[in-house]
Parts: structure tokens; C-alpha cells; sequence
């Protein structure tokens, strides 16, 4: 057992070197790559095993083209080595973090992710757009500084809808279940075309980045004046229909906080 290499074009046993007592390289599960610590192949089991009680970690190249990383906290010395994927690099290049069945994108991290470090930490796509987190900002840093143009009146026209991804009919979509919140890219494209680019698939993506936020925070700025310049009207107190709308309206605007 163990001897063999290959006869007839095929794997006819393990092909393994056990390295000192607690590490191994070697071929298994019908073909994979596997180069381990704290594992050893026993020949009269036929598996790979951990060596002592004690963490445990491997790298696997499976038939499919596929790269593993795996751990376990603490293997049992003599117990067959079943360590969990904590990362995998499929053949196409998309990779998981946390799972060994990565969503159809590049990147699928299963759980909290932390970035930067102490307070600062910025995520910006591929060409340098900030996303989210804590980025650069400095004055001193930036040229051509010029205000937002008045914008209220192009976001009205944007119209936030809620919808479900159609999962069931695109494969690699892998949207979120159950009822997501957003904006129609064709929608968007009308107002501001500036936010919509055209994927590799040819659909049509909405930035929802720094750019979009400026714009919120623009349009808030906007809809405050236009507050304050009502507060500060002269109301009629007449008793007539304007009188009491415009009363009203007075009253509606100057009680938000």
C-alpha cells in the first residue's frame, strides 16, 4: 500500500510522503493534491490522519481545479484529518473566504470583515471612487474644489423602488432573497448617466458610491432653504382658502425638526 504510482492511467493507490512524524504530501479522494501539517497517511487505513492532538492545517488541489485552504482548531491524534475550508480559489478565479461554496463573484467573504486600521480604513473600486469607510479627505490634497450645482430637482425624479432578484432565471446572479431596496438603472441612466455603467454581461450597474451620497447631501441642503425661505413668508391670517393652506403649510414646515 502506498507503493504504487500510477498503472494503466490511473491512480491505483495513495501516493504519499510522510515528512518526519506530523507532515505529509501526498494524493487522495480519487486525485487531489494535499500537503499537510500535523497529518501523516496511514497504510493500513488508507487515509490521511492527524498525528498528535494539536491545530491542524492543509492545502488541497482537487480534481476540479480548484485550491483549499483548510484548518481545524484541534484534530484528534490517530482520527482521519476531516479539517474545514476556510478558503478556496476556484478554477475560475472567484474566491471564498469562510465558505467552500462561493456566490458566482470574485469575491464572497461568509462573515464581518474589518479593514484599515485604528479608525481609518477607505474601500474605493477600480478606479479609485470611494465606496464606504474612512477616507483621504484632506484640502490640502485636492485642486479644482467647486461646488454642487442645484440638484433637487433631478433627484425628485429618481424613484426608489423595492423588487426581487430573479434568481431562479439567471444563475449567476445570486441576489439577495426576499425584498431588496434600490434604484432602476434605466431609470438613473436618464437623470444622471454619469452613475450607470454597462457590465461585461452588458447589464446595467448603478453606482451607489461617495458620488451618489454628495448628491443626497446636496439635495438635503437645497430642501432646508427652501424650508427656511417659507418659514419666513408673511402668512395670511385672513380666513380665506389661501390664508388657511398657506397657514398650513406654515405650520407643517416649521414643526420638522
Amino acid at each position: 500500500a502506498g507503493s504504487a504510482l500510477f498503472i494503466d492511467g490511473a491512480f491505483s493507490d495513495a501516493v504519499y510522503i510522510n515528512i518526519g512524524e506530523n507532515r505529509a504530501i501526498g494524493v487522495f479522494n480519487g486525485g487531489a493534491l494535499f500537503m499537510g501539517y500535523n497529518t501523516y497517511y496511514d497504510t493500513a487505513s488508507n487515509s490521511y490522519e492527524y498525528a498528535i492532538t494539536a491545530p491542524a492545517a492543509a492545502i488541497e488541489w482537487d480534481g476540479g481545479g480548484n485550491i483549499k485552504f483548510v484548518t481545524k482548531a484541534s484534530g484528534t491524534a490517530g482520527v482521519e484529518f476531516t479539517a474545514d475550508t476556510r478558503m478556496i480559489i476556484q478554477n475560475d478565479g472567484n474566491v471564498g473566504i469562510g465558505t467552500s461554496t462561493p456566490d458566482s463573484i470574485k469575491l464572497d467573504v461568509e462573515d464581518d470583515i474589518e479593514i484599515g486600521t485604528g479608525t481609518t480604513g477607505c474601500v474605493r473600486d477600480a478606479d479609485n471612487t470611494t465606496l464606504t469607510g474612512s477616507c483621504v479627505s484632506d484640502e490640502r490634497l485636492k485642486r479644482n474644489i467647486e461646488s454642487f450645482p442645484s440638484i433637487l430637482d433631478k433627484l425628485s425624479l429618481l424613484r426608489p423602488v423595492t423588487f426581487e432578484w430573479r434568481n431562479d432565471e439567471y444563475d449567476w446572479l445570486n441576489g439577495q432573497e426576499g425584498i431588496n431596496y434600490g434604484l432602476i438603472a434605466q431609470e438613473v441612466e436618464e437623470v444622471f448617466p454619469e452613475m450607470v455603467q454597462l457590465d461585461d454581461r452588458g447589464y446595467k450597474r448603478v453606482s451607489y458610491d461617495i458620488a451618489f451620497s454628495m448628491r443626497l447631501l446636496q439635495g438635503i441642503k437645497e430642501l432646508d432653504l427652501h424650508i427656511k425661505s417659507l418659514a419666513s413668508l408673511d402668512v395670511l391670517e385672513d380666513g380665506s382658502f389661501a390664508g388657511i393652506f398657506f397657514t398650513n403649510l406654515f405650520i407643517c414646515f416649521t414643526s420638522i425638526p
